[in-house]
């Protein structure tokens, strides 16, 4: 039984973050063991809400990478928590993006994201256009700092953003999104 899920979204973080807290009556950090190695699949929904509405990670998994708080509930039972995160975060610390680019922004921030040897990664992606073309060598970097690199340099096409030009990248729970300021405050 879980007694409590929390998501974390940001504009200001590249992947989403969580915990859940359960009640274990089957003492699993024993028998099981929980290592902090398992991927959660977890689908929550509303009732009387449409689909299209459900938080869904039966795809797209969630990753357990700490067991953190244990705490004795009652006789026989204790509450465990679980912190969660994107398995995009996880594949990031372990990978390194050395190549060279010529091509326009949107393009390398897919590249980075769905290519096998970098994030490889099957979310929902959200891209909004932006002006020209880069030329960037990537020198042996983790892929979000690529991203941050391609972010800081990106501008807008829309002429009315009065220098909001610069651009986010961020998860939420319907996938990723590379937007600028101005396209998020209309």
């Amino acid at each position: 039984n879980y007694v409590q899920i929390d998501l974390f979204e940001s504009i200001f973080t590249h992947t989403l973050s969580g915990s859940l807290t359960i009640v274990d009556t089957n003492n699993l950090l024993v028998n099981l063991p929980l290592t902090g190695q398992e991927y959660l699949r977890l689908k929550i929904k509303t009732p009387g809400v449409s689909n299209t509405d459900a938080i869904d990670y039966t795809e797209n998994v969630l990753s357990v990478y700490r067991v953190g708080q244990v705490i004795d509930a009652s006789r026989g039972s204790q509450l465990v928590e679980l912190s969660l995160i994107s398995p995009e975060a996880l594949t990031n610390q372990r990978m390194r993006v050395s190549k060279s680019y010529v091509t326009s922004m949107n393009d390398i921030i897919k590249d980075v994201l769905r290519n096998n040897l970098y994030l490889d990664s099957r979310k929902n992606l959200f891209l909004e256009k932006s002006k020209g073309n880069m030329r960037i060598i990537s020198p042996n970097i983790h892929p979000f700092d690529l991203v941050d690199m391609v972010t800081s340099e990106t501008e807008a096409t829309n002429d009315i953003t009065d220098g909001l030009n610069y651009f986010l990248f961020y998860e939420n729970t319907k996938g990723f999104h590379f937007k600028s300021i101005s396209n998020l405050f209309s």
